[in-house]
């Protein structure tokens, strides 16, 4: 779902999110992080020179908690 220029997006820094995106339901209480593409993963981004951001945790199989967090450079 894109957004035209000029358009409006909701903004989540802190609380539950549904995504949109479905988890399994082993990934619940996994780390979410930010890939390189801006999608979500339950995997760490290991390139080199990538920032890893973490940003929140699965909450359920279509929601997590958002907190995000710069866990540093790979």
């Amino acid at each position: 779902a894109g957004v035209s220029a000029g358009g409006s997006i909701p903004v989540t820094s802190l609380g539950s999110l549904t995504t949109g995106v479905t988890f399994v339901s082993g990934d619940i209480g996994k780390p979410v992080y930010l890939t390189s593409a801006g999608a979500f993963s339950t995997t760490a981004p290991s390139t080199a020179g990538y920032a890893n951001f973490k940003l929140g945790n699965v909450e359920t199989t279509s929601s997590m908690f958002v907190n995000g967090q710069m866990m540093g450079i790979a």
